[in-house]
């Protein structure tokens, strides 16, 4: 993937290339044992996981020091916030909506609660990168 200007895939490959995976799994794996503490069902608890490590990847790759072609994506997500956050945001509501639908939530209630989900994500991680544009 490349970082072209008006291509369709940009948003995406920025947010890939400035994942960061360790730090995406702890807060993955921390998320979810918050979320169990409150007793919720399986798909809950993977949803909480699933958007806390994408918040917590996308957080902790804007937030490192980039090196070579991660620049390139800095100053693209830097200049674009909101377009950055929608990668997450669709990954993470495509996969609590597949969670809900396979972990018993069902596919219409799933749909909502993957929106939901989505939602946070895309506010967190674009209120993130509008803080740290000048960074």
């Amino acid at each position: 993937m490349t970082l072209e200007s008006g291509n369709a895939s940009t948003p995406v490959a920025a947010a890939t290339l400035l994942w960061h995976w360790p730090a995406a799994l702890a807060g993955g794996l921390i998320g979810s044992l918050l979320w169990l503490v409150t007793i919720n069902g399986p798909a809950e608890i993977v949803a909480a996981g699933v958007a806390a490590l994408c918040i917590a990847g996308t957080g902790a790759g804007l937030l490192r020091p980039p090196s070579g072609e991660q620049v390139r994506a800095r100053k693209w997500a830097a200049a674009f916030p909101w377009r950055f956050a929608l990668a997450p945001a669709a990954g993470a509501g495509a996969i609590v909506w597949l969670a809900q639908a396979v972990l018993g939530g069902g596919i219409f209630i799933g749909m909502f609660d993957a929106l939901g989900w989505a939602l946070v994500v895309f506010l967190v991680v674009g209120v993130a990168g509008v803080l740290l544009r000048d960074r």
